[in-house]
C-alpha cells in the first residue's frame, strides 16, 4: 500500500485499457521534470536523466508488466516438450513484439533457437550452426523431422529391441498413415535365393555395427536412417579423426505438413504474376492454429476451411494425390523404369491431368475460343463450352465437346458458321447430330425423337434380361394391405441379398435412364431405390419387372414435334400420392413440365415431411413444382434472349392440380386454421408466385393429371394413356405413321 501512495497517477493496467491516458500522463509528468527528451528516439540526454525517466515509468507500471519484457529473454527451446510447442510460442511472442514496434529478424530467431539448446546437446548445436542456415523455417523443419524420427526410433526400440528383429524404417513420419503412402510405390524385397547359408538369412541377433549410422543389428546397405542423422554421426566421427566410406541409400523424408506448406506459400508469394489469394485446408489441428493464420495473414492469403461431412469439399487433395500415384505407378510399370524415376513419373502424371481433353493436337481449344469470339460469338460464363451469336438473320449456337462441335440455329446462320469454321480449321461435316453424350437422336419428318435404345440393350444384356418376356407396365399395382405389399421393407425372417446380386448397379443404371429419356419408370425406380441398404428377393423381382418392361419398349423416347399444338407454351402438372409409403407414413411428390407436347422436366421423389392429410401432401408437391417452374422460366427466358427471340414472360405458367382444396388455398394464401396451422407458411410460396403472375394454379380432373404417372403404380390402360400424354413415342410406331402418310413401307416392332 505504501508503493501505491507514491503514484502520481494510475499505473498502466495489464490489459492495456488505460494506455492512452497513461501515455498522456507520463509525457506531462516527464516534461514537468525536464525529462521529456529521454523518451524520444534521437535524444542527447545523459544516462542519469534516462535512468530517472526509466525509474519513473517503471513505478507507474502494473507489477505483472514489469516482468513481461523478459518473456523473449527467458524463451528457451529446452523448456518445451516438443519443437512444435516451441515454434508456436516463438511465433506468438514475435507477433506481439512486432505489434509493439520491435523488429525480430531471421538471425534473431535462429540465434534464439540455437543458443537455448540443452547443455547435453552442445554437439548438435555446433552441427546445426555449421550448416549455416539463413532462414528460421529451414532450421525448424529439420528439428521437427529429427524429433519425429527420434520418437519413432525410440518406439521401435522399445517394441523390438536390437537383435530381435530387423532394423525398422525410421524415415516414415508417425502421422497415422503407412510409410508407403507419401512417396512412391511400395515394393517388397523378395529373396529369390534358396539355401540356408545365404548371407541375407544371417541370425537376427548379429552384433554387427552399421558403418553408416553407427547403429547395431543391420548393415550399411540396408540402413534406413535419415540422412540428417547420418550427417551428424559422420561429422562426430570426423572430429574424432575417424574416416569412413559408405553408400548413401536414404529415402526421401516426410516433412511435417505445416512447415512444408509454409515454405510452399512463401515460395509462391515471390511470384507477383501468379500470387496465392486463398488456400483451402482441412480441419486438422496443425492448420487451425493462430500462428499459422497469422503467418498467412502477413502474406495476404485468406485461409479457408471446408465444411465437415461435405464430400464436395473434403478429401479433394487426397483424391488428387492418389490419382497421381496410380498414374505414376502405371507409367513406371509400363516403361520398366527404375524406382529412382518416381519423381519424374509424378511430374509427368501431373502434366497429363492438367491437359485439356482434346484429341486433335494440331489446333488448341484456345485458338477455337479466340476465333469464335472474334467472329462475334458470346461465351457464357456459366457454361464456357457454349457460344451464342445472334443477328438480324437468325442465331447460331456452337456447343464444343472435346474435338466435336454441335451447331444449333437458323439455317442461314448455320451455313455461315460452318463456312467460317471450315475456312479456319480442318474439320469434317458429319451431318445432323445422331448421338450426343449417350443420347440417340432420330430425325423424323415431323420432328426428332430422343431415345437410349443402345444403352437399354446394354443394361439388359448386362443383367441377363435381353431375352426375357416383356411386360406392359414397369410395376404391378400395389395392394392396399400393408402386409401384402410386394415392396414393403425387409422383414425379420427374410434374408438380405448378397453382393453376388447386382442390386445397386441395377438401381444406378435405371436411375440414369429415368433422369434422361424415360420418365415412365421414374416412380418405379425411385420406389426400388429406397431399399438399397437391405434389398430382398421381392425387391430384386421388382427390378426385373422394370427391365422386362424396358425389354418391350427399347426404342421408346421423347418425341419433340416440329408442329406443336400448344405453340411451345410451358405447362406443368403437379400431384401427390398420399401415404405412398405407408410403412414410413410418407407421401410421394410428382410433377412434370411440358414445353409444347413433350416433357422437358419431371421428378418423382418421396416427401421428407409427414403429411397429415392429402391436402397437406398436395401443398408440399405444389411447392416443389412452383420452384421448378421459376427456374425453367428463367432458363427459357435466358436462352431466348441470348438467341434474339421474343420472350413470353408476361403470361403466367399454368400448373394443373387435381386437389380442389389446394387450388383454393393457393388463391387465398396462408390462412391459419385448425387444418392448416401445422403447415409451415413457406409452403404457400406458390400463392406469392401466383400474385406476381409467375404461375397460375388451375384445377384438373384426376384422370387427366399427367403427374399421376410419378406418384403411384397404375393399371395398363391408364399408364399407357399418361405415357402418351407426356410425349413418349416408340420409334417404330412413329416411322410407321410417317411412312403410312407418305405411302412407304412399315417396320415391324414388338410391344406387349
Amino acid at each position: 500500500m505504501a508503493n501505491l501512495a507514491k503514484l502520481e497517477f494510475a499505473a498502466l493496467d495489464i490489459t492495456g485499457k488505460n494506455y492512452l491516458t497513461w501515455v498522456l500522463d507520463t509525457k506531462i509528468h516527464l516534461e514537468a521534470g525536464n525529462l521529456g527528451d529521454t523518451i524520444r528516439e534521437e535524444s542527447n540526454s545523459s544516462s542519469q536523466d534516462r535512468a530517472k525517466a526509466m525509474i519513473f515509468i517503471r513505478r507507474h507500471l502494473d507489477e505483472a508488466l514489469k516482468s513481461e519484457y523478459l518473456t523473449w529473454t527467458h524463451l528457451r527451446i529446452q523448456d518445451f516438450k516438443s519443437v512444435a510447442e516451441y515454434n508456436s510460442a516463438l511465433f506468438r511472442i514475435t507477433s506481439q513484439m512486432k505489434l509493439c514496434g520491435d523488429i525480430i529478424t531471421e538471425e534473431h530467431m535462429l540465434e534464439k533457437t540455437l543458443s537455448t539448446f540443452h547443455a547435453s546437446n552442445v554437439l548438435l548445436q555446433q552441427q546445426y550452426r555449421a550448416r549455416g542456415y539463413t532462414e528460421y523455417n529451414q532450421l525448424i523443419s529439420v528439428l521437427l523431422v529429427a524429433e519425429q524420427n527420434d520418437e519413432l526410433l525410440m518406439k521401435n526400440h522399445h517394441s523390438r529391441p536390437t537383435g530381435s528383429a530387423p532394423f525398422p524404417e525410421v524415415n516414415a513420419a508417425s502421422l497415422g498413415v503407412n510409410a508407403t503412402s507419401s512417396g512412391g510405390p511400395s515394393f517388397k524385397n523378395v529373396n529369390r535365393h534358396k539355401g540356408k547359408a545365404h548371407m541375407n538369412n544371417a541370425p537376427r541377433n548379429s552384433e554387427g555395427a552399421c558403418h553408416r549410422c553407427g547403429g547395431n543389428g543391420h548393415w550399411a546397405r540396408t540402413c534406413r536412417t535419415p540422412k540428417h542423422l547420418v550427417d551428424l554421426y559422420q561429422a562426430s566421427l570426423k572430429e574424432k579423426g575417424v574416416e569412413t566410406n559408405f553408400l548413401d541409400q536414404a529415402r526421401p523424408m516426410d516433412i511435417p505438413d505445416p512447415v512444408l506448406l509454409a515454405q510452399i506459400i512463401k515460395l509462391r508469394a515471390q511470384f507477383p504474376d501468379y500470387p496465392i489469394k486463398s488456400i483451402r485446408l482441412d480441419n486438422a489441428g496443425e492448420f487451425t492454429s493462430q500462428t499459422f493464420d497469422d503467418y498467412c495473414m502477413t502474406l495476404g492469403i485468406d485461409v479457408e476451411h471446408p465444411v465437415p461431412h461435405v464430400h464436395t469439399q473434403n478429401g479433394l487433395a487426397e483424391a488428387l494425390i492418389k490419382r497421381l500415384q496410380l498414374i505414376a505407378r502405371t507409367l513406371l510399370m509400363k516403361t520398366k523404369l527404375p524406382v529412382s524415376a518416381w519423381g519424374h513419373a509424378i511430374l509427368h502424371a501431373a502434366s497429363l491431368v492438367r491437359l485439356r481433353p482434346i484429341a486433335n493436337h494440331q489446333y488448341s481449344s484456345v485458338q477455337l475460343v479466340e476465333y469464335l469470339i472474334k467472329e462475334g460469338y458470346i461465351n457464357n460464363v456459366i457454361c464456357p463450352c457454349v457460344f451464342i451469336k445472334k443477328s438480324n438473320s437468325g442465331f447460331a449456337i456452337v456447343a464444343v465437346y472435346v474435338d466435336d462441335m454441335n451447331l444449333v440455329g437458323t439455317p442461314e446462320e448455320l451455313n455461315k458458321t460452318a463456312e467460317y469454321l471450315k475456312s479456319e480449321f480442318e474439320m469434317k461435316d458429319l451431318g445432323k447430330t445422331k448421338y450426343c453424350l449417350g443420347l440417340q437422336i432420330e430425325h423424323c419428318a415431323s420432328g426428332i425423337l430422343v431415345h437410349q435404345s443402345a444403352y437399354i440393350e446394354k443394361i439388359l444384356k448386362r443383367f441377363g434380361m435381353d431375352k426375357a418376356y416383356p411386360l406392359s407396365t414397369p410395376m404391378v399395382v400395389r395392394s392396399l394391405d400393408i402386409k401384402k405389399d410386394p415392396f414393403r421393407p425387409k422383414e425379420d425372417d427374410e434374408l438380405v441379398l448378397g453382393p453376388e446380386v447386382p442390386y445397386l448397379s441395377a438401381v444406378g443404371a435405371l436411375l440414369y435412364l429415368a433422369q434422361c429419356t424415360r420418365p415412365d419408370i421414374a416412380f418405379s425406380v425411385n420406389l426400388l431405390a429406397r431399399y438399397s441398404s437391405a434389398p430382398t428377393i421381392r425387391h430384386w423381382k421388382g427390378i426385373k419387372d422394370v427391365l422386362r418392361y424396358l425389354r418391350g419398349t427399347t426404342d421408346m423416347g421423347l418425341f419433340y414435334s416440329k408442329n406443336s399444338t400448344d405453340d411451345q407454351v410451358l405447362v406443368g402438372y403437379a400431384d401427390a400420392g398420399f401415404l405412398s409409403d405407408p410403412h414410413k407414413a410418407r407421401s410421394q411428390t410428382g410433377y412434370v413440365f411440358k414445353n409444347g407436347d413433350t416433357a422437358i422436366s419431371w421428378r418423382s421423389t418421396k416427401q421428407t415431411l409427414v403429411a397429415t392429410s392429402s391436402n397437406h401432401s398436395e401443398i408440399l408437391a405444389l411447392h416443389e413444382a412452383s420452384r421448378e417452374c421459376s427456374w425453367l422460366r428463367s432458363m427459357i427466358h435466358h436462352i431466348r434472349n441470348s438467341c434474339g427471340l421474343t420472350s413470353k414472360t408476361d403470361n403466367p405458367t399454368v400448373i394443373h392440380e387435381d386437389n380442389a382444396a389446394c387450388v383454393a388455398q393457393m388463391k387465398e394464401g396462408f390462412i391459419k386454421g385448425d387444418k392448416t396451422k401445422h403447415i409451415s407458411p413457406k409452403f404457400f410460396s406458390a400463392h406469392e408466385l401466383q400474385k406476381a403472375k409467375v404461375i397460375e394454379v388451375r384445377q384438373i380432373r384426376s384422370n387427366e393429371n399427367l403427374a399421376d404417372l410419378f406418384t403411384k403404380s397404375l393399371p395398363k390402360c391408364t399408364f399407357q394413356k399418361l405415357v402418351q400424354g407426356i410425349g413418349l413415342r416408340r420409334l417404330t410406331k412413329q416411322l410407321n405413321l410417317e411412312n403410312a402418310e407418305s405411302g412407304g413401307e412399315t417396320y415391324q416392332g414388338e410391344y406387349p
